[in-house]
């Protein structure tokens, strides 16, 4: 049996430690932690560039391997966390904080740290994934599977998971 209580931070993402990341500064750029326009993964996927002085590399491609919807945890947070303007109105949408200028870093570094720690709670319970049934309740992290072994071959998807009272649950492991 695997004690799954040290999952809940998972739900706590935000008191987490960062994973941590390299900072790579840009030699002869002021340090800046804001976001200027928008993040970019380099094609490894390994590295961020968060601002033209800043950079946070030591991305574990493993990190990636969580996935909402159609792209990772860490690729949504890119999306999500850009300066941009609408072009009708001229409003500037801007995720940086003024108080807590390294917000959007550290948050980079929490999302990559639940990414990891949710892909080890998938692969634990994988063995256990024998049905998933979209209709139905799932109490629990992945519901069924922490319940014990499901009944038949079928498909189970991560992402319609409920995520309520996992700090309560075990799962059984091979």
């Amino acid at each position: 049996m695997r004690d799954w209580r040290k999952t809940s931070s998972v739900l706590d993402y935000e008191k987490l430690d960062p994973y941590p990341l390299t900072f790579k500064e840009t030699l002869g750029e002021s340090l800046s932690y804001r976001v200027e326009d928008k993040m970019r993964l380099s094609k490894d996927k390994g590295r961020l560039v968060v601002n033209k002085s800043l950079a946070l590399a030591g991305i574990p491609g493993r990190a990636l391997e969580y996935r909402l919807g159609n792209r990772s945890a860490v690729e949504w947070v890119i999306d999500q966390y850009q300066v941009h303007a609408d072009a009708r109105s001229g409003i500037v949408s801007d995720p940086n904080r003024g108080e807590d200028a390294g917000y959007i870093v550290r948050l980079v570094g929490q999302v990559v740290r639940v990414s990891l720690e949710t892909v080890e709670v998938v692969a634990g319970c994988r063995g256990g994934i024998r049905e998933f049934n979209p209709g139905s309740e799932l109490p629990g992290l992945l519901g069924g599977c922490l319940r014990g072994r499901m009944s038949s071959g079928g498909r189970a998807s991560t992402s319609s998971a409920s995520f309520e009272n996992a700090s309560a649950q075990t799962c059984e492991t091979d």
